[in-house]
């Protein structure tokens, strides 16, 4: 993709993450399973296989003085994604993206396909 000089979804969404965190603005990711990227296109948390509950998230290392960037995994329900106890934040914080992940029609059974 890079030497065609192309980007997918995933590359866009990274691009735009790394230019808000460089800019001061924390992005907090909230989904199902939104670490691994199983249902969608994003891997944002790197496990590491030796160890144990050892991670590393690639976008907190961009610069020296960005913001942070938290990814959260959420069961698949309302109180999951929004009542993630990992998006408590005080509601004065102006330069915070909340970026829930989630399919519409799994939260809003009614809508069609």
């Amino acid at each position: 993709m890079a030497a065609k000089r192309e980007a997918d979804w995933a590359i866009g969404e990274a691009l735009t993450f790394g230019s808000l965190l460089k800019d001061g603005t924390h992005v907090r990711l909230s989904g199902q399973d939104v670490e691994r990227g199983t249902f969608s296109h994003r891997h944002h948390v790197l496990h590491d296989q030796e160890r144990d509950r050892v991670t590393y998230v690639p976008l907190n290392y961009l610069y020296p003085d960005q913001a942070e960037y938290i990814v959260c995994n959420s069961s698949l329900s309302e109180f999951g994604v929004l009542g993630n106890p990992c998006l408590s934040v005080t509601v004065t914080a102006c330069n915070i993206l909340y970026y829930i992940h989630t399919r519409l029609t799994a939260l809003f059974p009614g809508l069609p396909r």
